[in-house]
């Protein structure tokens, strides 16, 4: 699906609400396996983090970008959409993202399947 200026106004306004309510400022650990060795990695959310995930180029700031977000004052001329296809990418995860470190999951090597893990 290729997402317009309204479609990502949507999404990233009601994901926004969603990473204020499950992760930002919070931590998380991820154990997996690596050559038969336990290995930790440990990923933290700040609201200064939101604009890069979501792949749009904003003339407002990082923190300012979120901030409009919550508070419901994002408008379709304050971000744009590029034309490589990377935000229409991220716009498609972008609503499960909140949920994404709540479950169980399993990653694996990238086994040629055409799926990326």
């Amino acid at each position: 699906m290729k997402y317009n200026e309204q479609d990502a106004l949507k999404i990233v306004i009601e994901a926004a609400k969603r990473y204020e309510e499950k992760l930002n400022d919070y931590h998380f650990k991820i154990t997996y396996l690596k050559d038969g060795k336990q290995v930790a990695a440990y990923i933290g959310f700040r609201d200064n983090n939101f604009l890069h995930l979501t792949g749009l180029k904003s003339k407002l700031s990082a923190p300012r970008f979120y901030k409009a977000c919550i508070d419901g004052k994002l408008s379709v001329n304050d971000f744009e959409i590029d034309k490589n296809g990377k935000v229409q990418q991220k716009l498609c995860v972008l609503p499960y993202l909140h949920d994404l470190l709540y479950n169980a999951c399993m990653i694996g090597d990238f086994i040629n399947s055409g799926i990326m893990i």
